[in-house]
């Protein structure tokens, strides 16, 4: 029974809180800007297909 009370003291500390949180932050944070990315990308690369002119443009 000690051995719960340990294991639940060092999982609910603030600091392993704050860590998980940061880190779940910095996942979420990467995983909507790899989405934001690649919506964009599929994009582009549909338009080229119709007007290639519009390279320069998209690339930016």
């Amino acid at each position: 029974m000690e051995f719960l009370k340990t294991l639940s003291e060092l999982f609910f500390s603030g600091q392993v809180l704050a860590f998980l949180g940061a880190a779940l932050a910095a996942g979420f944070a990467g995983w909507g800007s790899a989405k934001g990315v690649g919506l964009a990308g599929e994009t582009a690369s549909g338009i080229l297909t119709e007007k290639p002119e519009l390279f320069g443009k998209l690339l930016i």
